[in-house]
């Protein structure tokens, strides 16, 4: 039988990856006043994927306070024969040492989280460091630990029908990426449709878009999302397929390539739509928010924001481009943390402005017909592999 002892600290993924690699029977949670908040949180989650947790305030810059507490952990933890292994990525810096001093004198193991690297380095005498092969995150679980949940209640195509779509979305994506100003002119009557429905059906014309709307619409009606209404004409209803012709494409493209590309214990989700922490699923108005495209890999989350109309038209200091890098900077921040990865997949490419913001943001930026070498990108820039 093993116990773990944890540090809570505000990023909870250097507290829960070790856990999850090694299955303890019991999780003690050692949390200062400033962790009330994760330290629940952290108990929560534990519990839910049925590990048994126990709880111990302690001061957070009291050496002799803590010293006290870690006592007592191993002293209940030696009646009932437990090995003990001590966590010590959380915490303040006197906490830390603290219990890293009581655990090492009393001969028992210390584990530091690299959470950059997917390593567990064991501490001490004999320092090792252990990679972690397995991807132990699936996206639920990684937003679980930022107090973020999945909200199921959110309308999203299903993975089967994105499936038995995915030739035809290839193919629409290879059009519209390779002829701009026809998505440019196509966005714009896609959002004045949505905007005047119920009143106007979306049509498309075989003569429309420089002569490529017989091909469009024979791909919409291939994927399921037009129905044709004369030879040369198909239409377009229901918000669902509305918001396909309107961007929904590219975010199906992306996420096929990614599934496509089979790589070991990957996991992806399309259309991620959350609710956060202690808030009801059925609460109104604006409280949820999306991700197009979120994949865990290495136990890291990746993020994905796909924009198909013109981010930065305004010029140099472009305001839309802007807009977006900033919403996806702090998006990856609030659900997943220091550890998080984002990345804009844009058809239209940025300005160079809006490249030298991203480049300092941390976002990496695949555009234009960059896209349709999607898969490769992604093996160059977070080395996904099959």
């Amino acid at each position: 039988m093993s116990t773990h002892v944890c540090l809570v600290s505000e990023q909870l993924i250097p507290n829960v990856l070790p856990v999850l690699a090694e299955r303890p029977r019991q999780v003690v949670l050692l949390i200062t006043p400033q962790m009330e908040n994760q330290g629940r949180l952290l108990e929560k989650l534990l519990r839910e994927r049925r590990f048994k947790t126990v709880s111990h305030p302690i001061p957070a810059y009291d050496f002799a306070g803590v010293l006290a507490t870690c006592t007592k952990v191993i002293k209940d933890c030696r009646t009932t024969g437990e090995t003990i292994t001590l966590n010590v990525t959380g915490g303040t810096k006197i906490a830390a040492l603290a219990a890293y001093q009581q655990f090492y004198f009393e001969s028992h193991r210390i584990i530091y989280t690299d959470t950059a690297n997917s390593r567990i380095l064991e501490l001490g005498d004999a320092p090792t460091a252990v990679s972690l092969t397995e991807n132990l995150f699936k996206v639920k679980d990684y937003l679980a630990c930022y107090g973020k949940y999945l909200n199921h209640t959110a309308p999203a195509p299903s993975s089967e029908r994105v499936r038995q779509r995915r030739q035809a979305t290839s193919r629409l994506c290879q059009i519209l990426v390779q002829n701009p100003s026809i998505l440019r002119e196509l966005n714009w009557h896609v959002s004045e449709a949505r905007r005047q429905r119920p009143q106007t059906p979306f049509t498309l014309s075989s003569d429309c878009y420089q002569g490529k709307g017989g091909l469009i619409g024979s791909l919409l009606v291939q994927a399921g999302i037009a129905v044709p209404v004369s030879s040369r004409e198909v239409r377009i209803e229901g918000d669902d397929n509305l918001f396909y012709l309107n961007g929904g494409w590219l975010e199906e493209f992306v996420y096929n390539t990614i599934v496509d590309m089979d790589v070991a214990g990957l996991n992806c989700r399309l259309n991620v739509n959350i609710r956060w922490e202690n808030q009801s699923p059925t609460a109104q108005g604006k409280t949820t928010n999306e991700l197009d495209v979120a994949f865990t890999h290495r136990n890291r989350l990746h993020i994905i924001s796909c924009k198909t109309s013109g981010l930065d038209k305004g010029g140099p200091d472009p305001v839309k481009g802007k807009e977006a890098l900033y919403e996806l900077d702090s998006m990856a921040d609030n659900v997943g943390g220091l550890f998080a990865r984002s990345m804009l997949v844009s058809v239209h490419p940025p300005h160079e402005t809006s490249c030298r913001r991203a480049k300092d943001l941390g976002i990496e930026i695949v555009a234009g017909q960059d896209i349709l070498a999607f898969g490769r990108h992604l093996q160059q820039i977070w080395g996904l592999s099959s």
